[in-house]
């Protein structure tokens, strides 16, 4: 059985290097007709997926062979009729038989697939939403339909690009994987480890310590990897021991590392390949939305970077600078890593394609791994790279391709435009109010599915709802993105937490408990990016940025000391009240000149006091 095991994985590893191969292939030859490539692309991650996972206890079972040969028969079908798909009119061509028995063929694979690689939340949602295509005349009010025929659904899902094929999987064709690639390209050439070992070298010598190394270093990983789970459990094997050698509670050492590398999915340029998809929804330029979620990533890590001091101060944690290597040591020696990440920008930047700039970035990667050896990509790195890339492919290409089934059937019910309605009338009308109750559905889906694919659905679903009601697009965008990824650290479903929990032998609850307060920020935030859109950069001038920038930052800060009890030392309970009070002035200050000058009067006061008088007052009593 292991021998046939070992066999099974090295498989999976040929397919997952063909599928690298094939995609650079089509790169020097062109790329083919939309639905072929998108097809084959799908059919062989397919195959991947059934070779690899489960990844503990992989056999070559009858029920194995029945998935790897169905995915071969779709993909043969598509081959064998794509003339004639690719001159059908979707709706007006008849949809045979054999469509039906392979577009069914299709969704039970891709089903199969979405429950190995995503869980089983998504494969019910998935389930759920091929039940509703077809019981909508049954349904009450909005939710009711005239339902959806068999041949529609396939016309759609199969037979377009649309649906399993459409957006989403069109994305991760023709610019994620190439990113994808970039990042195992980084993380072959060592670079990972240089950014870890800048961030301690940034943050060893300051309150918190090696706290601090993990939200610097999983913002710099994030950078590049964009996924929390795989964030957490690469950085948080090393510094998650360190935090709680250093003096933190395993709790709070593990909250920290997995709230960390929650964050890594909103950090530019990556953001865990929402961005991409983003764009693609909100039909502006990648590079727009990588401008517009600088400030507020950069905000949402300052948030946790004010937590961590304040429990550094809590726990009497002092800065160990012997633990950490010289800056520009480091700067020296291995510093020219950080070079792919700036060309990459600079490429985008310049006008190249996401596609064109990816693999420039990861060329130039390559090319400066060859300065030292033990950096220098061999053969062996090299194969590396091929079948890790065709790896990480299967848990974004498949939660794509699934939320590609399930939007799909949302605009053929007609469900995406009711939901409009739906939450305005709960809402009343009024902005706020719709903003909390889009909230529920945001968290809850993001409990239940991937980053990515919970962005897509609440993308499709609640982002337009708060555009009708005045917020500014890719604001809107970014407050349903926010919202859905912080059900990586909400319980009861909090996978960032329990990996983070695991590590630090912790209990899981209590971790995902305390990693959503130190990121309250990352709830705070998609409210205040919508009332203060300047934040994106992209909506407002250069002086509205600024001043917004500012205000943001203060309040973060207030709120941060509320919830630990500390800024400079121990709050006493007025102080609490009276900077919960001064944040909440400030942040309903908006456009109004006198309400802003009253809060930034309050704030001066209330930190004059805390770190000038508060101790001399204190004394005085004392004596």
């Amino acid at each position: 059985m292991q021998k046939a095991s070992d066999w099974i994985i090295k498989t999976g590893s040929v397919v997952a290097a063909i599928i690298t191969l094939m995609q650079l292939y089509v790169v020097i030859v062109g790329f083919p007709p939309v639905m072929l490539h998108r097809t084959v692309f799908l059919v062989l991650i397919f195959i991947l997926v059934f070779l690899t996972y489960p990844r503990d206890n992989i056999r070559m079972t009858w029920w194995n062979i029945l998935l790897v040969a169905l995915s071969l028969a779709v993909g043969a079908y598509i081959l064998a009729t794509f003339e004639n798909i690719n001159s059908r009119i979707a709706y007006v061509d008849d949809v045979t038989n054999l469509d039906i028995f392979f577009g069914l063929a299709c969704l039970l694979v891709l089903l199969e697939a979405t429950r190995r690689t995503c869980g089983t939340g998504l494969t019910i949602i998935v389930l759920a939403f091929f039940a509703y295509a077809f019981v909508g005349p049954w349904l009450p009010g909005l939710l009711g339909h005239p339902g959806i025929s068999i041949e529609d659904l396939v016309d759609l899902q199969f037979l377009t690009p649309g649906g399993i094929f459409g957006v989403a999987t069109g994305a991760v064709v023709s610019f994620v994987f190439f990113f994808l690639l970039f990042g195992a390209c980084l993380e072959q050439s060592g670079a990972s480890k240089v950014f870890l070992d800048t961030a301690m070298s940034l943050t060893a010598k300051r309150t918190g310590g090696v706290a601090k190394c993990a939200v610097v270093g999983s913002s710099l990983m994030g950078m590049t990897s964009g996924s929390a789970v795989a964030n957490t459990v690469s950085t948080g094997a090393i510094t998650i021991p360190m935090m709680k050698k250093g003096g933190y509670p395993p709790v709070t050492a593990g909250a920290i590392e997995a709230i960390s590398s929650t964050g890594g999915q909103l950090m530019p340029p990556i953001m865990g390949v929402s961005a991409f998809i983003m764009a693609e929804i909100v039909g502006e330029p990648y590079l727009t939305i990588a401008i517009a979620a600088t400030l507020p990533a950069i905000l949402f890590y300052s948030g946790i970077y004010f937590m961590v001091h304040q429990y550094g101060i809590k726990y009497g944690i002092k800065g160990d600078p012997g633990k950490a290597r010289a800056f520009w040591s480091i700067m020296k020696s291995e510093g020219y890593l950080f070079l792919p990440i700036a060309a990459l920008i600079y490429f985008i930047a310049s006008g190249n394609t996401l596609m064109s700039a990816a693999l420039k970035a990861s060329a130039l990667v390559l090319l400066l791994s060859m300065i030292k050896k033990d950096t220098r990509m061999t053969f062996r790195k090299l194969a590396s790279v091929l079948i890790d890339t065709g790896k990480r492919t299967c848990v974004v290409a498949i939660p794509c391709a699934s939320a590609g089934f399930i939007t799909g059937i949302i605009t053929q019910s007609g469900l995406a435009a009711k939901m409009n309605a739906i939450f305005v009338s709960l809402g009343g009308g009024y902005l706020l109010p719709t903003l909390i109750i889009t909230m529920i559905p945001c968290v809850i889906l993001g409990m239940g599915m991937p980053t990515v694919t919970a962005y897509i659905m609440v993308a499709v679903t609640m982002a337009p709802v708060l555009i009708h009601l005045g917020a500014f697009p890719i604001a809107a965008h970014l407050f349903v993105f926010y919202i859905a990824l912080m059900a990586m650290v909400t319980p009861p479903v909090a996978l960032a937490a329990y990996a983070a929990a695991g590590i630090s032998e912790a209990n899981p609850g209590k971790t995902g408990w305390r990693a959503l307060s130190l990121g309250f920020s990352g709830f705070a935030i998609p409210y205040l990016v919508v009332y203060y859109p300047a934040l994106t950069i992209v909506d407002g001038s250069v002086f509205e940025t600024i001043v917004s920038f500012i205000k943001v930052f203060a309040i973060i800060y207030l709120i941060s000391g509320v919830i630990t009890g500390y800024y400079h030392k121990k709050l006493t309970m007025i102080e609490r009240g009276f900077g919960m009070l001064t944040a909440v002035v400030v942040a309903v200050s908006l456009d109004s000149i006198v309400v802003s000058l009253v809060g930034a009067a309050m704030f001066a006061a209330l930190m004059l006091y805390h770190y000038k008088f508060s101790g001399v007052i204190a004394a005085k009593q004392a004596s």
